[in-house]
């Protein structure tokens, strides 16, 4: 066997966020089982995609989750990943699933049969202990590598401001993929600008029917879509002349934010009930 060494390399691992109860919707709708198999191979498409544009590229996939790194010196990488990021939110939250991950940069050993090293401990450990969000975080150390790594036709100020595009620090400090704004959306990933009313829409579907789960967990997942829905919704005036009269979609967005919010009301009285009584 070829003796074997760590590389220093980029390490993203993604998964979907409450697989157990996607899983558990498919043991009675198949339907449901169709749509997790589809979503399951939009994110495994839309992650090994970055192999066609990086040589050191190596992917992994077990269950719900997946690995993809590479070595820290491939021009644009980062640049090329972030984009490739932002565009698989955007796809798999307008089917109505929602993912969590981190990005990082470790040590770490990875071809087609192993995957092993401390970067992979630390990328694991932040995506289950520090995205806790419907969200991929970015460790800050990736946005050094992005600058020592810059294209050749591009300066590392030039890189770093492009990757920044696609992100948003959260209250905590992290940064994230943001697939929730207009500049994220619409100016940086590519969607079209007259689908992202409806985009907007179906994310606050996805969490009226989110607020209807009696769970902890579930509640605090989804508040922290909706605050970055309702700011979503108001930037809507700095993009759209008039979308009250011009836009029906945003009329439509308005009146779902304000059911929204008694729902959000009533499901966080029913826990705190909930929580008095057990």
């Amino acid at each position: 066997m070829t003796e074997k060494a760590y590389e220093e390399r980029v390490i993203v691992f993604i998964d979907f966020l409450g697989f157990k109860a996607l899983v558990d919707k498919t043991k009675t709708n198949q339907q449901k089982l169709q749509e997790l198999l589809e979503a399951m191979k939009s994110l495994k498409d839309g992650m090994s995609a970055e192999q066609e544009f990086v040589d050191s590229c190596s992917f992994s996939q077990f269950s719900d989750c997946v690995v993809l790194t590479f070595k820290i010196h491939e021009e644009s990488a980062v640049f090329y990943l972030i984009n490739q990021l932002a565009i698989i939110c955007i796809e798999l939250i307008d089917k109505g699933f929602l993912l969590r991950g981190a990005v990082t940069v470790g040590d770490l050993y990875h071809d087609d049969d192993y995957l092993v090293g401390p970067g992979m401990i630390e990328a694991y450990q932040l995506e289950s202990q520090v995205a806790k969000f419907p969200r991929i975080i970015i460790d800050p150390s990736l946005l050094e590598v992005a600058r020592d790594a810059h294209g050749q036709q591009h300066t590392p100020e030039y890189e770093e401001k492009s990757i920044k595009k696609f992100l948003k620090k959260d209250k905590d400090g992290w940064l994230y993929i943001d697939y929730f704004s207009f500049e994220g959306v619409v100016v940086s990933a590519g969607m079209e600008e007259e689908a992202f009313s409806g985009y907007i829409h179906r994310i606050g579907k996805l969490c009226k029917d989110n607020l209807e789960i009696r769970s902890v967990s579930v509640f605090e997942k989804t508040t922290w879509i909706l605050e970055k829905y309702r700011c979503a919704v108001k930037e809507f005036r700095n993009y759209y002349e008039n979308p009250e009269t011009n836009n029906r979609e945003y009329c439509r967005i308005i009146a779902g934010n304000s059911l929204l919010k008694k729902r959000e009301k009533r499901m966080r009285n029913r826990l705190l009930l909930d929580m008095l009584f057990n």
